[in-house]
């Protein structure tokens, strides 16, 4: 059962001397144990942007400075490829779970997050925002209420290290910073981007330090009211959602085999009701506010287009993904043995689905499936039945995974062996 923690300290994001999720792709995660204590935070790399190699920089790196080590200091380098104009994103998603069971989610009360140095054309964005602060003389000016909760704040083209006011210390807590509060939430999803080179980034989920005035003054407070987020930009359905964005997109996967399910990572993606490849309707497997898992199509190879689509608009990847070809089929046969029924039933578990269906899109170019079951001691009369039932769902279920799929059942088997491994099924796939 869920449960809820008020934030009365800063949470604690220590990772010296290690540095976190460097070189990472998307899908990479890290869990921060104890930030709050009984509270994990389990931080996922969701998307990257125009990075380098495609990889993080670093998620967090390992400041020795201790009242600094608390924070996430993330860094970007943009790829050289990078067109004049466009920004490299990072983008994680914080996930709060109960550190003795990382399978419970955890919302948190009174949540705050101070992030400092946006500056020099860089910009950071947030879900869940209820208000936010910033001093009167900030170069954050840019306030974007995008819709589907998140707000982007947007600086000045001016440097923190190198402009013409007092100093990068004063920029860092006072021009090029903002305090958000957030609703109370179990999970919190960050972006920050830069189109100026070289990028840090820190992420500071506490009350902050001091706040500084132009001048290098310490504030008791941000020198402005607590501002609510604007409403975001209606559609013309009257709407304040929106439509998936080119420019948050990534994938795991670029070059995916026919058949196989490929995630796509992107703002609004749990918008997404319809999906087409080369121009061929596909099966949108799993969504999330973030994430979108598509079936690639069985009868096209190459360059392809991709078109997502929502209520509010459309989404055209030129030439996203190049679909391999799969080898000829010949006489290759693929066989998969998956256990773990419990006793005396022929349910499929989680588990069990999850190894079926990464093999069924491994072997996509095979479409006979023959499946039997097996039952373990001691021997019953029913058990017979019992092992064929096995082999029945197992069948069932690939059908509903691959519908082009012929499929057939053998008589279950009676393993003399006993334990809970025996009580299994097996499936094999020829041409």
């Amino acid at each position: 059962m869920a449960s809820t923690v008020t934030v009365s300290v800063g949470l604690n994001f220590s990772n010296h001397p290690a540095d976190i999720l460097k070189d990472a792709p998307v899908g990479s995660h890290h869990t921060y144990r104890n930030v709050l204590t009984g509270v994990d935070a389990k931080v996922t790399i969701v998307q990257l942007v125009n990075s380098r190699s495609n990889l993080t920089d670093e998620l967090d790196d390992a400041t020795s400075t201790s009242s600094e080590d608390v924070w996430i200091r993330s860094q970007l380098t943009p790829a050289s490829s990078t067109p004049a104009g466009e920004y490299a994103i990072m983008g994680f998603q914080v996930d709060f779970l109960s550190a003795a069971d990382n399978s419970v989610p955890v919302t948190l009360t009174g949540l705050k997050l101070n992030a400092y140095d946006i500056d020099n054309l860089q910009y950071i964005e947030a879900t869940n925002v209820r208000d936010y602060q910033r001093v009167t003389d900030t170069i954050v000016r840019t306030v974007q209420n995008l819709g589907g909760g998140v707000i982007r704040f947007l600086s000045d083209n001016i440097d923190a290290t190198s402009g013409s006011r007092s100093g990068s210390q004063v920029h860092s807590f006072g021009e090029a910073r903002v305090q958000i509060n957030f609703v109370d939430t179990n999970t919190v999803t960050l972006r920050m981007a830069s189109r100026s080179g070289y990028a840090v980034q820190d992420f500071d989920f506490s009350t902050g330090v001091n706040w500084i005035d132009a001048a290098g003054n310490t504030l008791s407070a941000p020198t402005t009211l607590v501002e609510p987020p604007a409403a975001p930009p209606a559609s013309s359905s009257g709407s304040s959602a929106s439509a998936p964005q080119k420019q948050h997109v990534s994938t795991l996967n670029p070059t995916p085999a026919p058949g196989e399910t490929v995630a796509m990572f992107g703002a609004y993606f749990g918008g997404i009701t319809e999906a087409f490849v080369g121009g061929v309707k596909v099966d949108i497997v799993s969504k999330a506010d973030n994430t979108v898992s598509i079936r690639m199509p069985r009868g096209l190879t190459g360059a392809l287009d991709v078109e997502l689509k929502s209520p509010l608009g459309t989404l055209l990847l030129p030439k996203h993904f190049t679909i391999g070809k799969l080898p000829a089929a010949g006489t290759r046969k693929a066989t998969v043995i998956v256990g773990g029924f419990d006793h005396n039933s022929r349910k499929l578990t989680a588990r069990m689905k999850a190894r079926i269906d990464r093999w069924l899109d491994r072997n996509s170019d095979l479409s006979t499936l023959t499946c039997t079951g097996f039952t373990s001691l001691p021997r019953r009369t029913t058990d017979v039945e019992l092992s064929t039932n096995r082999g029945i769902t197992a069948c069932d279920y690939a059908k509903t995974q691959r519908p082009e799929v012929t499929t057939s059942v053998s008589q279950g088997v009676e393993d003399p062996r006993p334990g809970s491994n025996v009580r299994r099924v097996r499936l094999v796939l020829t041409p």
